[in-house]
C-alpha cells in the first residue's frame, strides 16, 4: 500500500498543479492560440490592444495551430505530412522540426476524433505533468528526500519559463523531457544496459520538435555525465550512457534528420542584418 502511494501520489500532485495555469484551456474550452490578434494585422489592420502583448505569441494562432489541424487531416487520411501545400506554394512539412508530425502523442491524437484545438488545449496540461514528473524522478534518483523531489518538481511546473511557453507548444513539449533524460543518465550510469530503455525521452525530447531546446537538453545531459566522470571515479557505465544518447537520437532521426537539411537552406541560415532587426522591432 505504501510503494502505491508514493507512486500515485507524485502524479496526482503533479496533475493538479499542472493545472493552475491551463484550467482555462482545460476547465474553460480555450485554446493556447490568440487567435482574435490575427486582425491586427493586413488586411484587417484594426487597432492595437490597449493592453501590452507580444507578438511572438501570434506564432501560436498563425503556425502551431494550423500546423495541427493540417497535421492531423494527413495523419488520418494515412499519409505522412511530408509537404504543406496551404504555404506560399508549399513548403517541406516533416522537415518543419516544430511541426513535429511524428511526437507520438500526435500520433496517438491522430487516432481520435479530437480537435487540433482540443489537442493544443491538452498538450499544454500534459506536457507539464511530465515536466514535473521527470523532475520529481530526477531528484529522487540523486537521492532527494519525497518532499524535496516534490518541491523541485512543483517549482519547475509552475516556473516562468515553463508558463511562459505554454502558447508555444514545441519549447514546452521539449523542456518537458529535459529532466526525463537527466534521470535516465543516471539510471544507465548506475544500472547499466538494462536501462537503456529509458534514454528513450531522448528521442522523445528531439521529436517534440524544438531543436535548439533539445540541444541545450543534450548539452546537460553530457555535463552530468562528466560530473559524474570526474566525482564519481569513473565508477558507473560511461560507455552505456553515451550508446544511450546515440540510441535516442536515432529513435528521432526520421524527423530529426530532414530538419537538419532543410535547415541548411532555411531562411534562418543567413546571417542577420541590421535592417531585418530594425523590421522585427518595428512589428
Amino acid at each position: 500500500m505504501s510503494k502505491t502511494k508514493d507512486a500515485v501520489l507524485p502524479v496526482a500532485v503533479c496533475a493538479c498543479v499542472a493545472l493552475l495555469p491551463t484550467f482555462p484551456f482545460v476547465l474553460q474550452g480555450k485554446t493556447p492560440a490568440p487567435v482574435d490578434h490575427a486582425h491586427r494585422f493586413p488586411p484587417w489592420n484594426q487597432p492595437q490592444p490597449n493592453y501590452r502583448w507580444d507578438i511572438l505569441q501570434m506564432d501560436a494562432a498563425l503556425e502551431f495551430l494550423p500546423w495541427r489541424d493540417y497535421m492531423l487531416e494527413t495523419e488520418r487520411s494515412g499519409e505522412v505530412p511530408l509537404w504543406n501545400p496551404y504555404t506560399f506554394l508549399g513548403v517541406p512539412f516533416l522537415a518543419n522540426s516544430q511541426s513535429a508530425p511524428l511526437y507520438p502523442l500526435h500520433l496517438l491524437w491522430a487516432a481520435t476524433p479530437f480537435s487540433a484545438e482540443a489537442l493544443l488545449r491538452f498538450s499544454a496540461w500534459f506536457h507539464l505533468v511530465v515536466a514535473g514528473m521527470g523532475m520529481y524522478l530526477f531528484v529522487r534518483r540523486l537521492r532527494g528526500p519525497p518532499a524535496g523531489a516534490m518541491l523541485a518538481a512543483t517549482s519547475f511546473q509552475l516556473s516562468a519559463f515553463l508558463v511562459g511557453w505554454l502558447e508555444l507548444p514545441s519549447v514546452l513539449m521539449t523542456a518537458a523531457w529535459i529532466p526525463w533524460g537527466l534521470w535516465a543518465v543516471l539510471r544507465v550510469w548506475e544500472v547499466g544496459l538494462r536501462a537503456l530503455p529509458s534514454m528513450s525521452a531522448f528521442g522523445f525530447m528531439w521529436l517534440a520538435g524544438h531543436a535548439q531546446i533539445a540541444a541545450f537538453g543534450m548539452m546537460a545531459a553530457f555535463l552530468l555525465l562528466a560530473w559524474l566522470v570526474l566525482f564519481e571515479r569513473g565508477s558507473g557505465r560511461s560507455a552505456a550512457v553515451l550508446f544511450g544518447l546515440v540510441l535516442g537520437l536515432s529513435f528521432a532521426a526520421p524527423q530529426v534528420l530532414p530538419a537538419l537539411e532543410a535547415g541548411r537552406t532555411g531562411h534562418r541560415a543567413s546571417a542577420p542584418t541590421n535592417e531585418g532587426w530594425t523590421g522585427y522591432k518595428a512589428q
